[in-house]
């Protein structure tokens, strides 16, 4: 897990349910690429 993985696990126990596009923005990363990290967590 990095610092990017932290951050979004972070936001999203502020806010469950934060949007994708909310969080790319918020972390200067894209849509797709926040998807696919919430999946690899998920997953593991």
């Amino acid at each position: 897990m990095d610092k990017t993985d932290r951050r979004i696990l972070d936001e999203l126990l502020r806010n469950c349910r934060i949007s994708y596009e909310t969080l790319s923005r918020d972390l200067g990363i894209t849509g797709n690429s926040v998807k696919r990290r919430i999946k690899k967590l998920t997953d593991d």
